[in-house]
């Protein structure tokens, strides 16, 4: 089970600087069939001491890297401020390549802890929505909780 701390460090940071569809959108305007997933990563005491030896900025690794996958895209790239955890936004051809990414990252020993998480614009999100709207009025169990609710409330 991933820690609650590790999942709103991440969360914390997309809302104040991310989120925002347009940042999104402008940044892939070209690729409307790519998927955005967040990818949090706490990497190896030996990585963090690298940097602190011989200080770089890791975003360009990490753009080496991601943008080497074909198709893909960082879209932003931060480390979190008082624990070392980086954080970054990518844009992948499919799922696949996002399951194929943490495994990659987990066999070179680099990192300690890595979690990946597919998030929707708003658009997607609609369509999700609608999705489960349908899936509820196909829903024999969520009508019955409908009614009885409905129940409920006239007594």
């Amino acid at each position: 089970m991933k820690s609650m701390k590790f999942q709103w460090a991440a969360i914390t940071m997309l809302t104040a600087t991310v989120l925002p569809s347009t940042a999104m959108a402008e940044t892939t305007p070209d690729r409307d069939d790519l998927r955005h997933f967040v990818l949090m990563a706490r990497p190896d005491p030996a990585v963090w001491d690298g940097l602190v030896t011989d200080p770089q900025d890791p975003e360009a690794a990490a753009r080496v890297f991601i943008e080497g996958i074909p198709g893909a895209k960082l879209v932003a790239y931060f480390i979190a401020a008082h624990e070392p955890l980086s954080i970054s936004i990518v844009a992948l051809p499919d799922t696949r390549d996002a399951s194929a990414l943490i495994y990659q990252r987990v066999a070179t020993q680099l990192i300690e802890e890595i979690e990946i998480i597919e998030v929707l614009k708003g658009d997607e999100f609609v369509e999700v929505l609608e999705a489960a709207r349908a899936l509820r009025r196909s829903d024999s169990y969520s009508r019955r909780e409908e009614t009885d609710s409905a129940d409920l409330s006239q007594e």
